[in-house]
């Protein structure tokens, strides 16, 4: 269940490098979970990020003080490694499942009450087999009957354009991603592995979303595009999904990234098909439908990180592809670009300055300043089942089971070659004023694109 709510109960306070921290819990209250924490039996809490961790374990805790002999299970990608699995268990749950829950978590259920479980494995059958198999994701439909769904009226990334209507509903179908990012948890979780919907499938999801109302989606996966390399079959299936969303007519954004690099062949021509199917907003009737808003993963700009990012262009094919994207009067693009790696220094600060600024005037120009831009500017962080919290663990300046609300994307917990972790945290903050204005900034920092944090400097 989600709950609802807007408090702000203020929960921690800690000082690091120089600055104070307070920490906010934004949302329901403890007490709206009372109810059902009486009346259950076992209560499953997702754990998403490490920044969160504190929240969730004192969340178990309330729970066991109303209830007990309840029993409290954890997942989500903070769970996917020992120490995190460990940091949970001596902290109020009694079991941790690290990856997919809906296939675990009944089981386990199963197990504690003396069960037997009659459904199928919610994915089965392989659909395409290219070294890695894709398989049939199956998951329920989203119940629209338990809370008010009609309240969530606004997308991560900013206003909804006109002729985008509310409410708003998170779009899924296909789960996992082939790239094995080194700051990336995807890969710890399901190992390349890739789940994907037929378009029967998504024909079937469409209509309950539009039964119900609604008609804008926010695409909340971790690789859309990764149904590409499945050949002629994964294309297909990618073709038909979009285009029963476009004649559904619903509009939708790529909040959660898009591979853009997979927009082009193998001698990086740009893919101009796809590029029109996947944006193209129209306006008919007041109505909007196709894609208006994405977020372009660039992420790193500097060697040696352009090198081991095998899924980046070369600079001159990526403008050959957001110029393409441009021309299709897509709304917004939100550019995501990380800085903080273990090497950086003011020189590669202003090599990704220098880009940003490229990037504005080349989406400007080809639009004729109609297609907005934001430029989000994320800290390297070492998020627990990275490559890089492997690699780099021994350079944290931070620990991790007291601040764990500094491991997020817009705090540093580790120094660079040229910052402290102080220094690159309020880096990333001036950056994100200085590129999108203070009002944008604080419009993020508000809907949770920005932390809930807020580090003043003591010395």
């Amino acid at each position: 269940m989600k709950m609802e709510g807007n408090e702000e109960v203020p929960y921690a306070t800690f000082e690091q490098g120089g600055l104070r921290y307070e920490c906010l819990r934004v949302g329901s209250s403890f007490g709206s979970v009372q109810r059902i924490s009486e009346s259950s039996d076992v209560v499953g809490i997702t754990s998403p990020f490490t920044q969160q961790a504190r929240i969730v374990t004192d969340l178990a805790k309330y729970i066991r003080k109303i209830n007990p002999n309840i029993k409290l299970v954890v997942g989500g990608y903070d769970t996917v490694t020992d120490d995190r699995q460990n940091y949970y268990l001596n902290n109020g749950f009694d079991h941790v499942i690290p990856n997919e829950g809906e296939i675990k978590f009944p089981h386990w259920i199963a197990s504690q009450f003396g069960l037997r479980l009659e459904s199928k494995s919610p994915s089965t059958n392989t659909l395409y087999d290219q070294r890695r198999p894709a398989k049939n994701l199956i998951l329920p439909l989203p119940d629209l009957s338990n809370f008010d769904y009609k309240k969530y009226i606004e997308a991560e990334d900013g206003q909804l354009p006109d002729g985008a209507r509310p409410p708003i509903g998170y779009f899924v179908s296909s789960r996992g991603c082939d790239r094995a990012c080194e700051f990336c948890t995807i890969w710890s979780v399901n190992r390349g592995l890739y789940n994907v919907m037929t378009p029967d499938q998504v024909a079937v999801l469409l209509q309950h979303y539009k039964t119900h109302g609604v008609t804008t989606l926010l695409h909340a996966e971790s690789n859309l595009l990764t149904r590409l390399r499945y050949g002629r079959e994964g294309r297909k299936n990618l073709i038909d999904t979009i285009q029963l969303m476009r004649e559904g007519g619903f509009a939708w954004e790529f909040f959660d990234g898009i591979e853009f690099g997979r927009l082009t062949d193998e001698k990086n021509n740009v893919d101009n098909e796809l590029v029109k199917l996947l944006f193209s907003p129209r306006l008919s009737d007041g109505q909007l439908t196709g894609g208006y808003r994405a977020y372009v993963p660039l992420e790193a700009i500097s060697e040696p990180r352009t090198k081991t990012f095998d899924k980046l262009k070369p600079i001159v094919v990526q403008n050959k592809i957001i110029q393409a994207i441009v021309e299709t009067g897509v709304k917004q693009l939100s550019f995501g670009l990380i800085i903080g790696f273990p090497e950086e220094t003011t020189r590669t600060v202003d090599e990704t300055k220098r880009r940003a600024d490229e990037l504005r005037n080349l989406v400007y120009g080809a639009s004729g300043g109609k297609t907005e831009v934001l430029f989000i500017y994320y800290v390297h962080s070492l998020f627990p089942g990275s490559l890089d919290y492997k690699k780099f663990r021994s350079a944290l300046t931070v620990n991790i089971e007291k601040s764990p609300e500094l491991f997020q994307l817009y705090t540093a917990c580790k120094t660079s070659a040229g910052f402290s972790e102080s220094e690159m945290t309020l880096l990333r903050r001036n950056l994100d004023r200085e590129y999108n204005g203070n009002a944008v900034a604080d419009y993020s920092e508000r809907t949770g694109r920005a932390p809930t944090l807020h580090p003043v400097t003591t010395a």
